[in-house]
């Protein structure tokens, strides 16, 4: 999982650009909470400054901190949908 410190990346989906993230934004997750692969790629648009989290340092955060995982939670639920709806159109 990707913290976005500084920076903007692209969400790249079957070749076709299908949102943007910038500093404050995480991406990573969705293959975290629900083991499975990444369902998207990441395009930096400009420099950027990240940190990683290693997945048995996610799920220690998470297990400790249930606002954290409530967070995380509704925003993985949201873009599980939006991967969904991306299916349902190609």
């Amino acid at each position: 999982m990707y913290f976005i410190v500084q920076g903007t990346v692209d969400i790249i989906v079957k070749g076709k650009v299908v949102g943007q993230l910038q500093s404050g934004a995480f991406f990573g997750e969705l293959a975290l909470l629900g083991n499975i692969p990444r369902t998207a790629t990441i395009k930096a648009t400009s420099a950027c400054s990240m940190y990683r989290l290693y997945r048995e340092h996610f799920m220690k955060i998470i297990d400790n901190f249930s606002d954290v995982k409530y967070r995380i939670q509704m925003i993985f639920e949201e873009r599980m949908q939006k991967v969904e709806r991306e299916k349902s159109i190609q």
